[in-house]
């Protein structure tokens, strides 16, 4: 035979082989029953974690924002007294 014809030869060989490794692969495992509901626990835990540290979350602000309007509200009625006893001050004299 001449090298081409082994050339020739060669490819079909290589790809009859590969079509047969790829027709010999088993289909992956349909999953079972109790696969399916093991995922489907897993992903509802997963929500369930994320919907607890968006709620922690939400009361962390919550607080802030509460200890930012009494703070607030202190500094006013400080500023309001120190207002009133300076202008009390300067109508005694």
């Amino acid at each position: 035979m001449k090298p081409k014809h082994l050339l020739a030869l060669g490819v079909l060989a290589g790809v009859a082989a590969a079509s047969l490794t790829a027709a010999q692969k088993p289909a992956p495992p349909q999953p079972t029953e109790q696969q399916k509901l093991k995922e489907r626990v897993d992903a509802l835990e997963s929500q369930l974690k994320e919907a607890q540290a968006k709620a922690d979350r939400a009361s962390m602000e919550k607080d802030y924002i509460e200890r930012i309007q009494t703070d607030r509200r202190s500094l006013k009625f400080w500023k309001t007294s120190v207002i009133d006893f300076l202008s009390n001050r300067g109508s005694n004299t």
